[in-house]
């Protein structure tokens, strides 16, 4: 899932890079475009802790011999 979430992260900061150089957007454009490319990082960064996560508790389920059920 994370090479996906990386993709499109990619694909928005491609496409909001391509209207500030061709559309030269007002303030009110401006800001919606910018806060596109903020919360496309963010997700990203929020898709790297999911994975982490995601890693640990299968760290600690070896540790403790408990198992979780991952489809929940």
């Amino acid at each position: 899932m994370d090479p996906v979430i990386d993709n499109y992260e990619a694909n928005i900061k491609r496409c909001a890079t391509r209207l500030l150089s061709l559309q030269q957007p007002f303030a009110s454009n401006l800001g919606l475009i910018t806060s596109s490319i903020y919360i496309a990082s963010d997700r990203e960064r929020i898709s790297d802790l999911a994975v982490n996560i995601s890693e640990i508790t299968e760290q600690t389920e070896d540790e403790h011999g408990q198992k979780y059920d991952k489809n929940v």
